[in-house]
């Protein structure tokens, strides 16, 4: 289980108490992932530890699956391929109506700002 499960059954931090098991062999650091596929330091209860609880009395850590000592997998994830920021291949000639300028009446505007009147000539910009 991840540090911050075990502070919160705890109510209190952890990380001193953590290394002091770890270098007594009590416990394993692993590092895994999350659900969100983020890294995180996972910590198993090795055999050492688990005989220790045993022989305090204390109840055995709930099963997870994992087994002590072993390194935590993390689940299979397919690989990001990126698609979404290929170039655009869309129906040949879809975007050709771009390079024309649109009618209100008569006037064309382009795409550049450009403002001609179907007559011909050029029409000031109507900006506010």
């Amino acid at each position: 289980m991840p540090a911050s499960a075990i502070a919160q059954a705890l109510g209190r931090t952890v990380p001193q108490d953590l290394l002091t098991l770890c270098q007594q062999g009590h416990i394993c650091e692993h590092l895994g992932r999350r659900f969100d596929g983020t890294p995180a330091t996972l910590y198993t209860i090795t055999v050492k530890g688990a005989a220790l609880l045993a022989d305090s009395g204390h109840p055995a850590p709930p099963e997870t699956g994992v087994r002590p000592g072993r390194p935590v997998s993390s689940p299979i994830r397919e690989a990001y391929d990126g698609s979404e920021m290929r170039p655009f291949n869309g129906r040949q000639g879809c975007l050709d109506a771009l390079r024309h300028p649109s009618r209100v009446g008569d006037r064309l505007y382009y795409r550049d700002g450009g403002i001609r009147s179907l007559n011909g000539s050029d029409v000031a910009s109507e900006e506010p």
